[in-house]
């Protein structure tokens, strides 16, 4: 499925980044993206509607990523951020695409 099937009306005004593929469900509250990293991470892309009172809850920022470091299979992700400012979330998935499973690793071995 993809987001234009599952959240009919959603607006996407941002350009997803090479690799994520559509991993929309109509189950969530917002469309989603996801990319398998070399290191076997996942990052996941979460995109919630523009116009606050639109959202499920609409105090959250509008644009979240996730890291989980052996797919989806960990209960909790390893790393999260979430932010209203777009490039806030192209700087995070660059750092996380090449040190993600190192950073999370070290943390967790701390």
């Amino acid at each position: 499925m993809s987001y234009i099937e599952e959240f009919p009306g959603f607006e996407l005004d941002v350009i997803i980044p090479s690799g994520f593929k559509d991993c929309s469900w109509n189950k969530e509250p917002c469309p989603s993206w996801g990319k398998e990293l070399e290191d076997g991470g996942v990052i996941r892309l979460i995109i919630d509607y523009p116009i606050a009172s639109y959202r499920d809850y609409p105090g959250n920022s509008r644009f979240h990523c996730q890291y989980w470091m052996d797919g989806e299979n960990d209960e909790m992700p390893l790393a999260v951020v979430h932010s209203d400012n777009w490039n806030h979330i192209l700087n995070w998935i660059k750092f996380m695409e090449i040190w993600g499973g190192w950073f999370c690793r070290r943390s967790l071995s701390v």
